[in-house]
Order: C-alpha cells, then structure tokens, then sequence
C-alpha cells in the first residue's frame, strides 16, 4: 500500500505533510553521514598526531556525539520536533536509537583514546 503524500504551504511558508511519509530514506542519510564522520574522524586521527590538532579534534566532536546521544536517548522524532520539523515520519525508533547508541559508543571510545593519549603526560 503505497501512502499519497500531498503538501501545502503553511502560513509560515513552511511546507507541511499532510500523510506519514517513509522514514526509510531518511534513516540511511542519517546512517551514512555517520559513517562518513566517523570515517573522517579516523583519518583526522591517522593523519595529525601532534597535541594541539587533538585538543582540537577532541573539543571539535563534541556536536556530532551530543547528536548521536540525543538521538539514543530520545528518539529521532524528539530531534525533529526540536528543530522545528513539520513533516510527520513514522520512525522505527528501536532501529535506529540503537544506530545512533552504536556510533556514540564509537565516538566515545576515539575521543577517550585521544583524550588520554594527549593529556596523560600531565598526570604522570
């Protein structure tokens, strides 16, 4: 059964769904550019070894892992209404809050790694 989707312009000029629309697509944005993240925070990390780029970096990734926790704790419908959403998704939210609790365990666990690896000098 295929859902008819229709739109209208809200008064806002927002465009707004009047059916529930098919998150899929939106799932595998969100599951692909955390790969890329990821992806790109590992070669940052191969790539610059010296102590200020991982001050940086480490301060840097702080958005990206507040994402993914809001996303495991809350739902990615709680985010969209956050940010002001007017399309209805039906999400399979156990999906994807365990992606988003798997990629903020990875994130924590590289920013752990760098953390202690720039800041272990000072504590010996």
């Amino acid at each position: 059964m295929q859902v008819q989707r229709t739109a209208y312009i809200k008064s806002k000029g927002k465009i707004n769904m009047d059916s529930y629309s098919n998150p899929f697509l939106f799932e595998m944005i969100y599951f692909i550019i955390s790969i890329l993240f990821l992806i790109t925070f590992i070669c940052y990390r191969i790539y610059f070894k010296s102590e200020k780029s991982r001050a940086v970096l480490f301060f840097s990734t702080f958005p990206i892992g507040w994402l993914h926790y809001t996303v495991a704790d809350h739902g990615m419908s709680f985010l969209l209404k956050t940010l002001d959403s007017s399309y209805l998704f039906m999400f399979d939210e156990s999906f994807i809050r365990n992606m988003a609790l798997i990629f903020f365990l990875l994130h924590m666990a590289l920013t752990f790694n760098l953390f202690w690896r720039s800041n272990i000098r000072r504590f010996k």
